[in-house]
């Protein structure tokens, strides 16, 4: 029995070391896949890049982050045998086990809320069909852009490593308006720059079913688009059946902010910048065949393809109205044309696609390049709208709501004559004033002004220029954040201009508005490094006028930026302080500043926050104790986040991630970028993000910060925060 015994165990031994070595090795079976932990690995793909109105070269690749996966894997009837998501963490490989029936792989990349969709999948079609939808018209692009991929190669056991290529759902446009007049005694300043049609959302994977219909031939001096009789690609997530349903999932129209460059030569009488994202839309295109040309401009036949595109895209507007493209996204460029004895205002319309004469399509994953540039009001150009102008104008935009921060909004005025515009109620509106300064400069008693100063009244001369609308902050008297329900408060600016006479006519108005700040109270029983209760009051913003910044400080380690690891839990104003410090100063152990050069990029979070404030001395600067609005540490943004859950207080971007002002390790050596932490406010969840990261940042502002008087002048006074000690606290998780 014992001999038997022996015998068994010695066979029990020899399946369990084959069985392993099968395990290891995990070999073929006949060609069967084994069930087992494999690897999936990201690549992301290179964007096509469309360059038009332009001859750019060597353009940088498109955005590669990756933070999060959702993988799933489908078998050969389509069903899905196996699915999974999580947080990569700056890895781009992810291991996931795969039954013996996988067949597809299929992965979306950079979901905001993956385990819903991960939840209505169950078959191939199910993803398939799955698309994402935005709510902001600038929601293309959130710091990352939505991604995916399938795995195209044979799934066997033989591949330990499946990669899988994945393609960015959106498009993105960098576009570059320029002023080169034909004539450099004609003058143009911009008012705005808008996008018109903007599709609501994309389906995760690309639709490609051939599904054009009706294609006609060129005929009686009409080009003909190939597109659908009804309007656009049947295969965009955009295109319905139904008109009703179609307009539905398009924003008709969204102000797009625009960067001021410097002209790079002496022509260049403006240059602008403005970019954005958008998901694709495919509306068609133009017959760009020579025949095509020529039943539109006979005269051309013999001219050459430049010729014809360039009279083509002359017409482009007016050729996309008559061939019917519908929903065709474009832009609205507006602004004040002068020449000499005329002042017109003119709207150039510019289409989107991989040209500027004949196509109208928006293609996911491709990055357009363009440039536009105003050289007349030449009314042979059917892109160009005008209107003369013959009295007074102030272009401010009323639906604009401004922040309760100290703001200075830009705004276009034209007048024929001498002119005017004032604060209506000046006494009890003693928050607005006016200046032709973007720069806020009080105004002391006595002391002699000019139209830089902010003042309650303006006058000018004829002509065009920029005024700016200044605002003191909005920061209620309030008990508690029960009382968040305050009102918009308003107020009426008046203007007019004089006549051939010399007489003033009629007087029209505009109103600002701004919103109030919302009071949040930031609890903690027990503070681990001071040892103490903390119960701190403050305020927060609603509107965040930049979005998808970096935390900043790359590869930068300093001896203050160690400390606020530790120290900078729950004082954001603290930190913002010091960190603005050591941004342009360094440390006073002789570590360099973060940046040298004496300013912070208009990308980083830190600058963004910066700007809400005021120089309230007047010399040119923010100083460090003129900063009221700061950026919230790791503690505040949590308080912020159930304030947010508790419905106690509402601001945009309330599912985004939002970086506090709160650091970790730094890497100096550049292996990576350093880390900062973040809070996501859909969930509450936090944790640590690479310092190059795009997420969005909120200002909040203290309740006893100092306010100013009422008139919005003076010289107020913060006591600095002299810092932490050096104990060594050890953040918790959660």
């Amino acid at each position: 029995m014992k001999k038997l015994n022996k015998i068994l165990l010695l066979i029990l031994a020899a399946v369990i070391t084959m069985t392993s070595c099968k395990d290891d090795f995990r070999e073929s079976n006949n060609g069967a896949f084994e069930e087992g932990t494999y690897t999936i690995q990201f690549n992301v793909s290179g964007e096509q890049q469309v360059t038009t109105r332009t001859t750019s070269e060597n353009l940088p690749e498109g955005d590669t982050r990756l933070e999060n996966a959702l993988i799933f894997a489908f078998d050969e009837s389509g069903k899905c045998v196996a699915k999974q998501w999580g947080y990569l963490e700056g890895s781009t490989a992810v291991a996931m086990y795969l039954p013996s029936t996988a067949k597809t792989l299929k992965a979306v990349c950079n979901l905001l809320d993956p385990e819903t969709v991960m939840n209505k999948v169950s078959t191939v079609a199910d993803l398939d069909n799955q698309a994402v939808i935005i709510v902001k018209a600038d929601g293309a692009y959130k710091g990352k852009y939505v991604m995916s991929g399938a795995y195209d190669g044979t799934i066997d056991s033989n591949t330990k490593t499946f990669p899988i290529t994945l393609e960015r759902l959106a498009a993105q446009f960098n576009v570059n308006v320029k002023f080169i007049p034909e004539n450099n005694a004609h003058e143009f300043m911009l008012s705005s720059i808008t996008l018109h049609s903007i599709p609501k959302g994309s389906w995760l994977f690309k639709h490609n079913q051939d599904l054009v219909s009706g294609e006609q031939k060129p005929q009686s001096g009409e080009l003909i688009p190939v597109k659908t009789a009804d309007g656009g690609d049947k295969a965009d997530y955009v295109y319905n059946d139904q008109p009703s349903v179609m307009s539905s999932r398009f924003f008709p129209v969204e102000d797009l902010d625009w960067e001021d460059m410097t002209p790079e030569s002496q022509d260049c009488k403006m240059s602008v910048k403005t970019s954005f994202n958008l998901y694709e839309n495919r509306r068609g295109t133009l017959d760009k065949t020579p025949g095509g040309y020529e039943i539109n401009w006979p005269e051309l036949a013999d001219s050459g393809d430049e010729n014809k595109k360039a009279f083509s895209q002359l017409w482009k507007k007016e050729l996309a109205k008559s061939a019917g493209f519908t929903y065709a996204t474009y832009l609205e460029i507006k602004g004040v044309y002068s020449r000499v004895g005329q002042n017109y205002e003119t709207t150039y319309y510019i289409y989107l696609g991989n040209d500027n004469y004949s196509d109208y399509n928006v293609c996911r994953n491709t990055r357009y390049n363009m440039e536009v540039t105003i050289r007349t009001i030449d009314q042979a150009d059917t892109r160009v709208e005008t209107v003369n102008l013959e009295e007074m104008k102030v272009y401010y935009n009323e639906n604009t709501i401004l922040d309760t921060h100290f703001n200075a909004e830009k705004t276009l005025l034209y007048s024929p004559g001498e002119w005017e515009m004032w604060v209506e109620n000046p006494d009890e509106n003693p928050w607005l004033e006016l200046s032709l300064s973007a720069a806020y400069k009080p105004h002391a008693l006595g002391e002699n002004k000019d139209d830089r100063y902010a003042v309650s009244k303006l006058s000018g001369k004829a002509g065009m220029m920029y005024v700016y609308i200044h605002t003191d902050e909005y920061v209620p008297v309030i008990n508690s954040p029960s009382e968040n329900n305050l009102d918009i408060r308003h107020a009426k600016v008046a203007y007019r201009s004089k006549n051939e006479r010399g007489e003033y006519g009629t007087t029209k108005y505009f109103t600002v508005s701004q919103y109030p700040a919302q009071m949040v109270v930031l609890h903690i029983k027990y503070d681990v490094h001071t040892m103490k209760e903390v119960r701190d009051t403050f305020y927060v913003e609603r509107v965040l006028e930049k979005k998808n910044l970096q935390w900043g400080f790359l590869h930068y380690w300093s001896f203050v930026t160690d400390d606020l690891i530790a120290s900078g839990t729950w004082d954001g104003l603290s930190n913002t302080r010091k960190l603005y410090d050591v941004a342009l100063n360094g440390d006073k152990w002789g570590v360099d500043p973060a940046y040298p050069e004496g300013v912070i990029p208009s990308d980083v979070c830190l600058a963004n926050v910066i700007g809400k404030n005021r120089d309230r001395n007047g010399n040119g600067k923010i100083d460090n104790d003129e900063i009221v609005w700061y950026m919230p540490a790791y503690k505040e943004l949590q308080a912020l986040q159930k304030a947010l859950k508790a419905n106690n207080v509402t601001f945009e971007g309330p599912d985004d991630f939002f970086f506090s002002s709160t650091p970790s390790s730094a890497d100096p050596a550049g292996i990576t970028p350093g880390f900062a932490y973040y809070v996501k406010m859909q969930t509450g969840k936090s944790g640590l993000a690479w310092r190059s990261r795009e997420y969005n940042v909120i200002a909040l502002r203290r309740k006893n910060a100092w306010k100013g008087p009422d008139n919005a002048g003076g010289n107020g006074n913060i006591g600095k925060d002299e810092g932490w000690g050096d104990e060594e606290v050890i953040m918790p998780k959660n």
